[in-house]
């Protein structure tokens, strides 16, 4: 009984093997010119979100020191037929702090789900005033990126969805004397 087992083991094994050399492997072929040839893949898509900007006083002058807080991000989608957004998706708290340098300039990049509208809300503190120069009234500032502004390389991967720059220059007003 042993023998034959062995025997219907080894033939079957045999049979398989033989049948899959005549047939090939046809899915490991293929490119990814047409839809029906892409892998399915498991993971999340990203962009690369990047602010960059430059601090000033309403007189022009930079302020260096300047504390930049990134206290949360909103997500929102696009209103579709059976779905009308009136407020965020998805608000993730960030808790991010930054400052700016001598020439009050401050930079930072994200990557985050590209959903079609991602918006920043930064804040800013003059938390060190300048000497001779007077201290700024703090302030609050959103910065939104668009699903189509973002930029593809052509050297992306199917994960990336591009990457955008923004630049601004946030004026703030003068502490009013108490």
């Amino acid at each position: 009984m042993k023998r034959l087992k062995s025997y219907l083991d080894k033939s079957w094994s045999g049979l398989l093997s033989s049948l899959l050399a005549v047939l090939g492997f046809s899915g490991c072929g293929g490119s990814a010119d047409s839809p029906e040839d892409i892998p399915l893949m498991y993971g999340t898509p990203t962009a690369s979100f990047s602010i960059k900007g430059k601090v000033q006083n309403s007189a022009g002058h930079a302020l260096p020191g300047v504390r930049v807080v990134i206290p949360k991000v909103e997500f929102y989608q696009v209103a579709t037929e059976s779905f009308i957004p009136d407020y965020p998706i998805i608000t993730e708290e960030r808790r991010d702090t930054l400052y700016t340098d001598e020439e009050g300039r401050f930079g930072r990049r994200f990557y985050d789900f590209p959903t079609d509208t991602v918006r920043y809300e930064l804040q800013f503190y003059d938390v060190n005033p300048l000497a001779g120069v007077p201290a700024c009234e703090p302030d609050t500032l959103k910065v939104t990126f668009t699903r189509d502004e973002l930029q593809r390389d052509k050297n992306d991967n199917e994960w990336n969805r591009g990457n955008v720059v923004k630049e601004i220059t946030v004026t703030l007003k003068e502490k009013a004397d108490e």
